[in-house]
């Protein structure tokens, strides 16, 4: 871990971080979200295909076959998603934080963002060669946002997770960024956070 100060506050403050990715509940929080938005819409697209075809009806014995079909692709998806993170990072993710006077940063660590580039690069050939657009594309997005930088102004409300030592800073209802902590920096981090939100939270 690095920590660089200046007079000025807050103080600028680096460190580097390896977080369990399927052991840490608030990146299991946010995995389970996304897992039920995308299956939400697919649901969605599924009963306005039979609402809308003249042959069909939404019936009880229909809405019981959906429930069976969420919960059959939710199940793959989720053992996909636990397979995938093993194989591509090892159960682990290093992260790099910064905090200064205009805001916080998170990005993954010199290490772990050359491993990311391989993987997207590797994602977006494979997809190209499968015809698989959709793939491809998410994978271009990804690598674009290996680094987000939030403004002090743009968290209006800090939860705390004090066993695993987690900050969730978010932005109305919407979470904007997990801070992950070491045990000697918590105390630090979260006095810099509350301090520099002050007047938008």
């Amino acid at each position: 871990m690095k920590e660089t100060h200046i007079d000025s506050y807050p103080p600028t403050l680096t460190w580097e971080i390896k977080v369990s990715l399927l052991s840490n509940k608030h990146v299991l929080k946010q995995v389970f979200i996304g897992l039920q938005i995308a299956l939400a819409f697919l649901m969605i697209i599924l009963l306005a295909i039979q609402f809308f075809d003249p042959y069909t009806r939404v019936d009880g014995v229909f809405l019981l076959n959906l429930i069976q079909i969420y919960g059959i692709v939710f199940g793959i998806m989720a053992v996909c998603m636990i397979l995938g993170v093993a194989l591509a990072y090892g159960f682990g993710y290093h992260y790099c934080f910064s905090i200064n006077e205009k805001g916080i940063q998170e990005r993954p660590s010199h290490k772990q963002a050359h491993k990311n580039k391989f993987l997207h690069r590797l994602t977006l050939v494979l997809s190209i060669f499968a015809k698989n657009p959709t793939t491809a594309g998410a994978s271009m997005i990804a690598q674009s946002r290996q680094s987000v930088f939030l403004t002090w102004k743009d968290i209006t409300k800090i939860e705390v997770g004090k066993k695993q030592r987690t900050y969730i800073l978010k932005k109305g209802k919407f979470t904007k960024m997990l801070v992950f902590c070491h045990k000697d920096n918590f105390e630090q981090v979260g006095e810099i956070l509350f301090k520099m939100t002050q007047g938008s939270i």
